[in-house]
């Protein structure tokens, strides 16, 4: 029983030290990403480049698996850290850069897809008239 007890504390010692070491390496994320917003909101292009390099190659994927075309979701994760570039000023209104980034790649190809939609039933109507035209001659 005493070996069961100590087995117990061990992997509750272990379970502790997991989770204290997740939440030091959240708080860090958390302060460089506070960081990172000061540094775009003040215009800092360093500050940009950093955030680039930190997500630009996970936000093509993550975009990739939304729209399928690997040249898409680059022009899309473009437009994405453009959008991020204009807006830096309104920065005290988010949480996280990486939460706006990501959510900003979904609604860029939410946006995207409902255009090709309204686009494809637009030339849609456009031939069945253009068709129904050529038929009356």
């Amino acid at each position: 029983m005493l070996f069961i007890f100590l087995i117990t504390c061990k992997y509750l010692r272990f379970c502790l030290h997991l989770l204290l070491l997740m939440l030091k390496k959240n708080t860090l994320a958390l302060k460089k990403d506070f960081n990172l917003k000061g540094q775009l909101q003040r215009g800092s292009s360093s500050g940009f480049e950093m955030v680039f390099k930190q997500y630009h190659n996970d936000l093509c994927n993550y975009i990739n698996s939304i729209v399928l075309d690997r040249e898409e979701a680059k022009e899309i994760a473009q437009q994405v850290f453009i959008k991020l570039w204009e807006k830096r000023d309104e920065f005290d209104k988010i949480d996280s850069i990486k939460s706006y980034l990501y959510r900003s790649a979904y609604n860029t190809c939410m946006n995207i897809f409902k255009h090709e939609k309204v686009k494809s039933r637009y030339f849609s109507e456009e031939a069945y008239f253009l068709q129904s035209v050529y038929l009356e001659d």
